[in-house]
């Protein structure tokens, strides 16, 4: 068994931070968790918030920009005549099995 504390997994953790600041530590982290109702941070977030951010004053609207997956695109209207202005397809019929059945595979079939 090794004796060295760095890799011995006996040894007991030592931290030599002082307790007061071990607890402002906590409460910095509290205060940076999002609130309830209140939606946490993710890159989309970040991403939205920072768009157009590296150009300021009167550049920022030469480059517009588009967040992908920030808002439905939206599509122009087709004419009346267009093969795609309505669904041809007509609404299949069910199957009549349940596709979401799991197979017991628990058990060996012989």
């Amino acid at each position: 068994m090794s004796t060295d504390t760095s890799t011995n997994p006996n040894t007991a953790f030592i931290n030599e931070t002082p307790k007061d600041e071990r607890v402002e530590i906590v409460k910095n982290d509290a205060r940076k968790l999002p609130r309830p109702g209140e939606k946490g941070d993710c890159y989309m977030r970040r991403a939205s918030s920072m768009i157009g951010a590296e150009l300021g004053g009167r550049f920022q609207r030469l480059a517009e920009q588009q967040i992908v997956g920030q808002a439905p695109v939206p599509y122009p209207a087709q004419p009346a005549n267009s093969p795609f202005a309505s669904n041809p397809v007509p609404d299949e019929p069910p199957l009549g099995i349940d596709v979401g059945a799991v197979k017991d595979v628990s058990k060996v079939n012989p």
